[in-house]
């Protein structure tokens, strides 16, 4: 999972792999699941920003789930509506967060919002 925030398809912030427990399938933590912080391999974050790049807007925060392929990785899910970022595991996320939301404020009082 990778979660790009802030302008013009900048990079990740960071990527987080989620584990089911044992003997279940979902990975919702109230189920047993887990949530760690992984190194952001570059062909994630590749991935994340071609298919981000499909847009016809820059989201402001946005979360790609992806999936091991058999040669590479798939996309899973796309969230731009309320995504779960986990930033209580990369709290420098956040302040990228933070300044990428002011800089989307300021833009639309200025009249050019050029991302969701």
């Amino acid at each position: 999972m990778t979660a790009p925030i802030g302008d013009e398809f900048s990079p990740p912030t960071h990527a987080v792999r989620k584990k089911p427990a044992v003997g279940e399938f979902r990975i919702h933590e109230h189920l047993g699941g887990t949530a760690e912080r992984i190194a952001l391999r570059q062909d994630h974050a590749d991935v994340a920003g071609r298919m981000l790049s499909r847009l016809p807007m820059v989201p402001t925060i946005a979360r790609v789930d992806l999936l091991e392929g058999p040669e590479r990785p798939l996309v899973g899910e796309i969230e731009l509506v309320e995504p779960y970022l986990w930033l209580e595991l990369a709290p420098e996320a956040g302040a990228r967060l933070a300044d990428s939301l002011v800089d989307r404020a300021m833009a639309t009082i200025m009249g050019s919002p050029g991302r969701w």
